[in-house]
């Protein structure tokens, strides 16, 4: 089903209410919080890195999995 304008606008809104009403994950909601707290009142804190600093999987080494069962040397 391909959707454009208004309809899909109004489509994604529907999606990012649902999400958020219901508690799950969307690509429109990956980045959506809104009024959290633990039981004790804390709010969480969160670790964005800045716009300009390298993606995550680039600040270590490379690590590839080696299946069980292989031989190395």
């Amino acid at each position: 089903m391909k959707v454009d304008g208004e309809e899909r606008a109004n489509l994604s809104s529907q999606a990012l209410r649902m999400s958020l009403d219901y508690g799950f994950v969307t690509p429109l909601t990956s980045m959506s919080i809104r009024g959290m707290a633990d039981q004790d009142g804390l709010k969480p804190t969160i670790d964005k890195p800045s716009e300009d600093s390298p993606p995550l999987e680039m600040l270590g080494p490379r690590r590839t999995p080696i299946p069980s069962g292989c031989q190395t040397e």
